[in-house]
């Protein structure tokens, strides 16, 4: 059986399928196991359950300083330092974000690539 490329259409179409089903299971499981509430607690309370304070004024504009309080809320537990663990997941996640970047650029600029994916 020959390989024959997707169309975009059908790629596209995946993509968008995949970004709902990951923006649904992220938010989705937050949702269920109470991650969700902790966080809005944390965001309404100005600090985390274990008493460090919320900086919740960063740019003095309601619309922009909202959605990163909540950014620095989800991302508090990965770069606080007080657990090892979230820290080195999130190194071997960038060290294989870099390899995957990398990757993509070989790619494109090997000769005869005519995909538009890669070369963007």
């Amino acid at each position: 059986m020959a390989y024959t490329k997707p169309k975009m259409g059908t790629l596209h179409a995946s993509f968008i399928v995949l970004s709902i089903a990951g923006f649904g299971l992220l938010w989705g499981s937050m949702f269920l196991n109470g991650t969700l509430d902790a966080m809005t607690a944390a965001k309404e309370s100005g600090s985390f359950p274990d008493g460090r304070p919320l900086r919740s004024t960063y740019t003095g504009f309601p619309l922009i300083d909202s959605p990163v309080t909540t950014l620095v809320v989800f991302f508090d537990g990965v770069t606080n330092g007080l657990d090892p663990g979230p820290r080195l997941l999130m190194v071997d996640l960038s060290v294989m974000l870099q390899s995957q970047a990398l990757w993509s650029l070989i790619e494109s600029r090997r000769r005869g690539n005519r995909s538009m994916l890669l070369s963007l």
